[in-house]
């Protein structure tokens, strides 16, 4: 899929343009078939307000900021309530591009969560097997280090294929469209030992994120790779 077009249905439109107040409702239904105290109409008229000045990053954060604003305020409660609305895992590795309306929750979790380490962690499992965490999880890298990448590597021998590559994927240290991870392009090392557990993955989704991530470390550490 071009970033130009939308990731469902056969209508071309920006891509900007897919979070939209369609979208909002759609997330809002998700939510609040979990939690009834949802204020599903405050989330759209939150999520879509002024949209048409924002570029995505922009929408995506509206977004999450309405989730701040009409899920609790205790943040483990909250993502145990984003949890639990989750979709279904995607069944396969062909089908990474379905979940795209779970964008939200993972800026959601790396706007609130990195004080909520375990949580935030459950929580990024079950969305990196709808959509991706890779995203969600850069604050945690670059914040709590030592605990996310141990945690990681920990994960490396998960039985999910999406799991395993979240655990490379996000650790690119210059993932596109995300933050760079100056710490571990100044230092790799502590990278190489996940890299190396899924070099040989069964899944050869998991093994091109390995090697998308070797190619970012080879920009400032060709003789490391």
């Amino acid at each position: 899929m071009s970033i130009d077009e939308s990731s469902k249905g056969t209508e071309r439109k920006l891509f900007k343009d897919w979070f939209d107040k369609g979208a909002a409702r759609e997330l809002s239904s998700q939510i609040g078939a979990v939690y009834g105290s949802f204020p599903e109409e405050k989330f759209i008229e939150l999520a879509t307000t002024a949209l048409q000045d924002l570029e995505f990053a922009g929408r995506v954060n509206q977004f999450a900021d309405a989730l701040a604003a009409c899920l609790p305020q205790e943040i483990p409660r909250a993502l145990g309530i984003l949890r639990s609305s989750l979709p279904d895992p995607l069944p396969d590795c062909d089908a990474v591009m379905d979940g795209w309306l779970q964008w939200p929750v993972g800026q959601f979790i790396a706007n609130h969560g990195t004080e909520h380490f375990e949580e935030s962690m459950l929580t990024m499992i079950e969305l990196t097997q709808r959509f991706s965490s890779e995203f969600a999880v850069r604050p945690f890298v670059e914040h709590r280090q030592k605990e996310t990448i141990k945690y990681l590597q920990e994960l490396t021998e998960h039985e999910s294929a999406h799991v395993r590559r979240w655990c490379s994927e996000g650790l690119r240290t210059r993932l596109p469209w995300g933050k760079k991870l100056h710490r571990l392009i100044s230092d790799p090392k502590p990278v190489l030992p996940i890299l190396e557990a899924l070099k040989d993955d069964p899944e050869l989704y998991v093994r091109r994120s390995v090697a998308n991530n070797l190619n970012d470390l080879s920009k400032d550490h060709p003789e490391l790779v």
